[in-house]
This record gives C-alpha cells, sequence and structure tokens, in this order.
C-alpha cells in the first residue's frame, strides 16, 4: 500500500494527481491518504504525522509525504526505509525522525503520463512515481546514499523537571497534543498564554463529571493532550501549533 502525507489540502487538483501519477504505473496498489491539511510549509507538523501514524500501517507500507517549501532547489530528493516501512519525501528534515534507517537518492524518475519534470510539483512528477516503481520493486531509481537532513527535530519530553514544551497539532476538535510523553500525567501543570491547566482526567467523560472547562488527557498517540469535553480547547485559550508551553512540575 502507499500512503500519502501533503499540505496540499482538498479544495485543488494536486492530490489527484499524484494519485493519476501512481496509478498509471501500479493500477492495482492501493492508495491512502493519511492527512493532507499539514500546516502549509510546516515540516515539523508534518514529521508529527509521520512519526506517530506510521507503525499503524502494515509493514513495507511506502509513505510518500510532501511538505516542500524548497520544490524546484538544491534539496534532495529521497527514500528512506525504517522500522521495514518506506519513505519517500524532500531531504528537508521532515524524516529526522528515521535517521537510523538506510538511505537513498532518488534518480531519473519522471512523470510517466507527460515524461515531463515540473519544477514546482515534485510531488506528482517524482515522488509519486517513485513510490510506484518501489512498489513494484524497481530499485534502478535508487541511489544508496549515506546521510539525509535531520535538522527538524521533534523532541518528546518524559522528564517533569523540562521548563518548556510544545504544541505539535491541534485537530479539528480543537484538542491540543503537546510534545509530553503521557508517563508525566498528573505529575506536571501547563500553561499557556497565562492559562494554567491543573486539572486531570483519564477520559473526556470523566473531565464532564468533574465538571472541568479545560483538562490534561493521556492522548492515544502517547502524547499528552490538553482538551475540553464538547468545546474547542484551541479556540479558548487561542493556541497555534507549534506554540511553546510552560511546564512546572506538581
Amino acid at each position: 500500500m502507499i500512503v500519502l502525507l501533503t499540505d496540499f489540502g482538498i479544495k485543488d487538483e494536486y492530490v489527484a494527481e499524484m494519485k493519476a501519477s501512481i496509478k498509471h504505473i501500479e493500477p492495482s496498489v492501493e492508495i491512502i491518504d493519511l492527512t493532507h491539511f499539514v500546516e502549509a510549509g510546516n515540516i515539523k507538523h508534518g514529521q508529527f504525522f509521520l512519526k506517530y501514524s506510521y507503525k499503524f500501517f502494515p509493514k513495507n507500507t511506502i509513505f510518500v509525504a510532501v511538505i516542500d517549501p524548497g520544490v524546484g532547489g538544491k534539496r534532495k530528493e529521497i527514500a528512506v526505509k525504517y522500522d521495514d516501512r518506506w519513505f519517500i519525501a524532500p531531504d528537508n528534515g521532515l524524516l529526522s525522525f528515521a535517521e537510523e534507517g538506510k538511505f537513498f537518492e532518488i534518480k531519473n524518475v519522471k512523470n510517466p503520463i507527460t515524461e515531463t519534470l515540473s519544477s514546482t510539483f515534485h510531488g506528482r512528477d517524482i515522488f509519486s512515481p517513485a513510490a510506484a516503481h518501489l512498489y513494484q520493486g524497481r530499485v534502478e531509481f535508487f541511489s544508496r546514499i549515506e546521510n539525509i537532513n535531520t535538522s527538524v527535530k521533534l523532541k518528546e519530553i518524559s522528564d517533569a523537571k523540562e521548563k518548556e514544551g510544545e504544541i505539535l497539532h491541534i485537530d479539528r476538535f480543537g484538542n491540543i497534543i503537546t510534545n509530553l510523553s503521557n508517563n508525566l500525567f498528573e505529575k506536571v501543570s501547563l500553561t499557556l498564554n497565562g492559562k494554567t491547566i491543573k486539572n486531570f482526567a483519564k477520559c473526556f467523560e470523566e473531565g464532564k463529571e468533574k465538571n472541568y472547562n479545560i483538562f490534561i488527557t493521556k492522548g492515544s498517540k502517547g502524547l499528552l493532550e490538553i482538551v475540553s469535553f464538547l468545546e474547542n480547547a484551541g479556540k479558548i485559550l487561542e493556541t497555534k501549533i507549534g506554540q511553546k508551553i510552560k511546564i512546572e512540575e506538581v
């Protein structure tokens, strides 16, 4: 299977053209959308989705990840084999979490429909056909290299003595996903925009029963989340992705 991750959204034709590029080479392959709503150009946000979601997919899954503000520039097009999955992406730090993998540069791949290469849409013209060829076992398009760009790091905090965390994602419900490990549940208080959150609940229903407006819960990704029962915590606290969180040990 091939899994797509982009910051393209679904208003335009870009995702469909990526899928068409894949299907022209391998019509039988299953294509799944991880998300196309990565914050535009936000490499760390894209890495969050890959790092915390890839393990739920079968081994040998091929991920095509396109958050590529440097498209057409000097950055390489790469493939990384990590934890028995493949990741195809621009070499801009998006795959930093896979720094223990095996690294390959993608060469001589073109859009199978037109045989052309756009300088602004490598998602369609390089990364998608490369994934289809990889699915078919055609390794002639992949040359082994020693290193990749690992400059964009996602730090996961598991020590209550740390002073500062970060918002990695805010989902459509307004749940604020932090970079603090679930093992800090009931061990820290968190402050955002002058509002300190000290309440904890094991689930949304418990938070409602305790009459908490905003509270901290254990998230499904293994990371603490700041949430509200049937309300949007992100809007209430006026937060944004990448915002810093003050941590205090309790």
